[in-house]
């Protein structure tokens, strides 16, 4: 990640892991990962 500490990149970064973006993301490719998975076998 590239970002300035006090720029507006890190407080736009801070305002997307207070919501949970993070989290939001990594469910998301958790499920994508499991589907693929029921599809292959």
């Amino acid at each position: 990640m590239v970002a300035s500490p006090g720029g507006t990149t890190i407080d736009g970064i801070g305002v997307l892991e207070a919501k949970g973006l993070r989290s939001a993301v990594m469910d998301a490719v958790f499920a994508a990962y499991q589907k693929a998975a029921r599809l292959v076998s």
